[in-house]
């Protein structure tokens, strides 16, 4: 981690909180990593998106990317498009990095 990246990481309290308040979608992904491990990454992607937004939702400096996926999310789910793409690619991305700044991505096992 670079110079001045451990003032984003959360406390242990906090990452405890954040453990449990997600423990549903946590539980999922790894059961399903479990039940498929040749190629979890993409067996499990959906899950996966959805812990990051859970754990993202719960940091307060991620509200912002948290809610700019939550539309993206939205209206792919709703009219099968998002700014011309059909996918939530960069806001996902954004999220993922935020969690790894948090010291919250990868996900523990």
């Amino acid at each position: 981690m670079g110079a001045g990246g451990s003032k984003h990481r959360v406390s242990a309290e906090e990452e405890a909180r954040i453990m449990r308040k997600c423990n549903a979608r946590r539980s999922a992904m790894l059961l399903c990593r479990a039940a498929n491990p040749e190629n979890p990454q993409q067996a499990c992607e959906r899950l996966e998106a959805a812990l990051a937004m859970c754990f993202a939702g719960e940091v307060p400096a991620l509200k912002a990317a948290s809610a700019q996926h939550e539309r993206c999310f939205t209206s792919l789910m709703n009219t099968g498009g998002y700014q011309r793409r059909r996918h939530c690619d960069p806001e996902l991305g954004e999220l993922k990095a935020g969690l790894t700044r948090a010291g919250l991505f990868p996900f523990k096992a």
